[in-house]
């Protein structure tokens, strides 16, 4: 799928800034990359829905499509994800738990909801990395149904206004 792809190298940058978040200028970039997901996925929706004749462009096929974008560019997504946990920084994971330990620690008075939160970390067993691949696949897939939901809404009122493009 050639559009999985585009949106798999989307996901890519995306990722790369989540790994380096702790830096404020790419934390930004972060958030705005994250919030112009579903505006991405827009653009390769209606770039679809306008190769398909009119009739066919209708919002399930569309919503459909959507999701199975995410899914299929979450699968490159995910290899690069895997190797990156595997093989090149295997204690991120850690480290972020240790960050998160210490802003805790940090915290003069902690209320009940913070002393158990800081309890959890403690208990908690770090996942290997296909784990985290799996559980980044997944989230991908599922926030990506309700970001082609409403893509899909607008590609379909969008493909409505334009003519059929015959190749």
């Amino acid at each position: 799928m050639e559009y999985g792809l585009y949106m798999s190298v989307y996901l890519l940058i995306l990722f790369l800034c989540f790994i380096n978040s702790q830096l404020p200028f790419i934390g930004t970039v972060l958030m705005a990359l994250f919030i112009l997901v579903p505006f991405v996925l827009y653009k390769l929706i209606l770039r679809y829905a306008l190769l398909i004749p009119r009739e066919q462009a209708i919002f399930s096929h569309l919503w459909l499509f959507g999701i199975l974008l995410m899914v299929f560019a979450s699968i490159p997504t995910g290899l690069v994800q895997y190797i990156y946990h595997q093989y090149i920084n295997p204690a991120w994971f850690g480290q972020q738990i240790e960050l998160m330990q210490a802003s805790f620690a940090s915290i003069e008075n902690p209320d009940k909801f913070l002393s158990d939160l800081k309890q959890q970390l403690d208990l908690l067993i770090e996942p290997t990395a296909i784990e985290l691949t799996v559980q980044y696949m997944w989230l991908t897939a599922f926030l990506g149904t309700f970001a082609s939901l409403l893509a899909a809404l607008f590609a379909v009122s969008a493909r409505r206004r334009k003519p059929d493009i015959r190749l």
